[in-house]
């Protein structure tokens, strides 16, 4: 995606060789509307432009999008697996399980995935040792963890603290665990917070 703050030569920094040959090609599988698809596939382009590929030439994307339907998932997954797409982009947790069920070969990178770890869909967060990969919204335990400590030096006064997750999130066995491990945890208790831990 683009990047607002980035200089605009840093792109040419860190471009590489455009491989020779046929033109790659990328799947994005997106539980959103065709426009928003569009704005994100266009935004991909200009990235890759950028780096020295060519859209139409050394680049194709080929979209697929459910409009919020998530049933259609795992067929849109199946048909970019059909088309031999070379890596598959996918936005949230339920595009990239389905994309993940449907292949374990093809590289998948995520845009944006809470607890792919307590997901199954990667092995660790400092190794995904499957064909899954992108940024996390939420890290595990251990970085949960350590903010703690900033917020007692940030509002010293402060003596009640709650761990708010999307509600979806509580479903998971090892998410929920997670949490009630934090709000338990020996820093939460040092710290003399009064945890309690709820879903939107």
């Amino acid at each position: 995606m683009r990047c607002s703050r980035c200089p605009p030569s840093s792109a040419r920094r860190w471009r590489s060789p455009v491989p020779s040959g046929p033109a790659k090609r990328i799947g994005v599988l997106y539980g959103g509307s065709a426009a928003d698809l569009q704005s994100l596939i266009d935004e991909l382009n200009d990235a890759l432009s950028a780096l020295g590929w060519k859209p139409g030439s050394t680049l194709v994307v080929d979209g697929m999008h459910s409009d919020g339907n998530g049933e259609r998932l795992p067929a849109l997954a199946d048909e970019l697996v059909r088309r031999k797409v070379d890596v598959i982009v996918t936005g949230t947790a339920s595009t990239t399980l389905a994309a993940a069920r449907a292949t374990t070969a093809i590289p998948i990178v995520f845009l944006a995935v809470h607890y792919p770890v307590e997901q199954g869909l990667v092995r660790s967060y400092a190794w995904p040792g499957t064909n899954v990969t992108g940024p996390s919204l939420y890290p595990g335990l251990e970085l949960l963890i350590k903010p703690l400590d900033f917020v007692r030096e940030i509002a010293p006064a402060a003596k009640r603290l709650a761990l708010v997750s999307p509600a979806e999130f509580i479903d998971i066995p090892t998410v929920a665990g997670t949490h009630r491990t934090f709000v338990r945890s020996p820093a939460t208790r040092r710290g003399g917070w009064a945890s309690t831990c709820g879903s939107t």
